[in-house]
């Protein structure tokens, strides 16, 4: 398989406790926007494993054959493999990878999710055309972070922002379905949740925290606001804060 970039490959580090965490990427994006927080979690002793879905990371052209299903099913199976040997398993995830990390959470008895800038709520209203815009167009261009936010890119570890530079409207549209399910289904989840939201998030609308934080029927259920952060907040200027949170979160029986 021929990868975009080295980072863009799937990772497993096996740590020193008994403790699991799978971590999964979001849309056209690719194992290294969430590899950061599954280095530092593996120094502190958590095995961490941080799966690639498909079409992603490789060839944009590879985007038009996966499906939501296909994404669910890598998700599932990250989490299936990391069950085998640990008891105690936890999912990451990032914008779309946080919505799959809670159709995991729907569909299996996951310990905890850590839900980064979740996707359930795009900005751009544009996107709820997309069934009928793939009839005219594959693919939608957009800038990439550092060409629209000159300014905020330099506070931002650029090495590890790789994604697609065009946006499938076919994959978009699979993403949109994945959206529907799992939001339906959002009072089935019940396991402790942490979700860290970006105020200045570009491409979700926060209302998405709040429907999940208001649906879900986890009695531990907490977010963190984040005042200087984009989307992906991870890399940003707050990137310490969110390690350091998300650590706290998961070390806790």
């Amino acid at each position: 398989m021929q990868y975009c970039d080295n980072l863009c490959k799937p990772f497993e580090f096996k740590g020193s406790n008994r403790k699991a965490v799978l971590l999964i990427h979001g849309f056209t994006d690719c194992p290294a926007k969430i590899r950061m927080i599954g280095e530092f979690l593996n120094k502190k002793g958590f095995t961490v494993k941080g799966i690639l879905l498909k079409g992603h990371g490789t060839d944009i052209k590879n985007m038009d054959k996966a499906t939501y299903q296909n994404w669910i099913q890598d998700a599932e199976k990250g989490y299936k493999e990391l069950k085998k040997k640990y008891n105690y398993v936890s999912i990451i995830g990032f914008s779309m990878g946080a919505i799959l990390a809670l159709y995991l959470g729907i569909k299996y008895d996951v310990n905890k999710i850590v839900a980064i800038s979740p996707a359930l709520v795009l900005k751009n209203k544009k996107f709820i055309f997309a069934p009928m815009l793939k009839y005219f167009m594959k693919y939608n261009p957009h800038q990439t972070f550092k060409e629209e936010f000159p300014k905020e890119a330099c506070d931002y570890n650029l090495n590890y922002y790789i994604e697609y530079n065009q946006i499938p409207i076919e994959g978009l549209c699979n993403f949109i379905k994945l959206e529907k399910i799992v939001k339906k289904d959002l009072s089935k989840v019940i396991c402790p949740i942490f979700i860290i939201q970006p105020l200045k998030d570009e491409l979700v609308d926060v209302k998405g925290a709040k429907i999940i934080y208001e649906k879900i029927n986890s009695k531990k259920k907490k977010i963190l606001w984040l005042k200087k952060s984009q989307h992906t907040c991870q890399l940003g200027p707050e990137k310490q804060e969110i390690h350091e949170a998300i650590y706290k979160f998961l070390k806790i029986k």
